[in-house]
């Protein structure tokens, strides 16, 4: 096998490969044992509309304004 992953927490993996691997098989490979898991968490998280993003920011930067006066 050309990849080993390990689990190193619950959200956090150790990928090593042997030396020569071709990356392009190393992809396909992940993309084939992950590709549920990966899309899964893809879905569940929500999905933030940009004018949010940016009244957030805004408000972020009044802040830091405000204590630097």
């Amino acid at each position: 096998m050309e990849i080993k992953i390990k689990q190193i927490d619950t959200d956090e993996y150790l990928c090593e490969t042997i030396q020569g691997a071709l990356m392009n098989n190393i992809l396909d490979m992940f993309y084939q044992d992950y590709k549920e898991i990966l899309l899964g968490k893809l879905e569940k998280r929500p999905i933030k509309k940009p004018e949010t993003e940016i009244k957030t920011l805004k408000l972020k930067e009044e802040e830091v304004l405000q204590e630097q006066s």
